[in-house]
């Protein structure tokens, strides 16, 4: 597979002011998220993403000892992506062991989503073995947190031999500390991830991408 887009964790508690876990500013980036999805779709472009699917139970959690307070909780509103960034054809891969066979019919789904414990996709469990079935060559990383869930799935791919191109303006940090986003940016630059907009992936007729 040449390209897919990555989407990282476009959640209503992630992208909505209300929710529990809100980034500041995402909504005004959910415009682009869906001129990036319904790129995708009229392309036939394979979208991966992931989501955060917590329990009770979750390490990742401040009441369990964690540095998260509750968000994205399983079967709550907030634990749903955005509509902007949901298509018809969409899978979640559960943070469990599949074997090969299920994990190829996986692949006829043109959104595939993980869904993880923690602010790392790799750590589910199927990641590594869906992304060799899959082999893409170029991926076009959008969604939330820079700092956070962003930046590890840039690595991660980078990692794993990809050119990663991040859409700057489809992306927006939580900034604990004023430059947190800005740290994380040039630690993905200097992983080698290149920094676009997303003009320069639907291009100026909207027919192709440049990349």
């Amino acid at each position: 597979m040449e390209r897919i887009f990555f989407d990282v964790d476009t959640q209503s508690d992630f992208i909505k002011k209300d929710g529990a876990l809100s980034v500041p500013h995402a909504e005004a980036l959910i415009p682009n998220l869906k001129r990036l999805t319904d790129y995708a779709i009229k392309n036939d472009i394979t979208i991966i993403g992931s989501v955060d699917r917590h329990f009770d139970d979750d390490p990742e959690l401040i009441k369990n000892g964690g540095q998260f307070p509750e968000h994205c909780m399983d079967g709550t509103m907030g634990q749903k992506k955005i509509p902007e960034t949901t298509t018809k054809d969409i899978i979640f891969v559960e943070n469990k062991k599949y074997d090969i066979a299920y994990l190829n019919t996986t692949r006829k789904h043109k959104q595939i989503i993980f869904e993880k414990q923690d602010y790392k996709v790799e750590t589910n469990l199927n990641f590594f073995k869906l992304m060799g079935l899959i082999k893409p060559k170029k991926t076009f990383v959008y969604g939330v947190a820079t700092d956070y869930c962003v930046k590890v799935a840039a690595l991660c791919l980078r990692s794993l031999g990809l050119e990663v191109y991040l859409i700057e303006d489809a992306i927006e940090a939580v900034n604990i500390k004023p430059d947190d986003g800005n740290k994380a940016l040039e630690i993905m630059v200097n992983a080698g991830t290149k920094i676009i907009k997303a003009k320069d992936v639907l291009g100026e007729v909207g027919n192709e991408t440049r990349l």
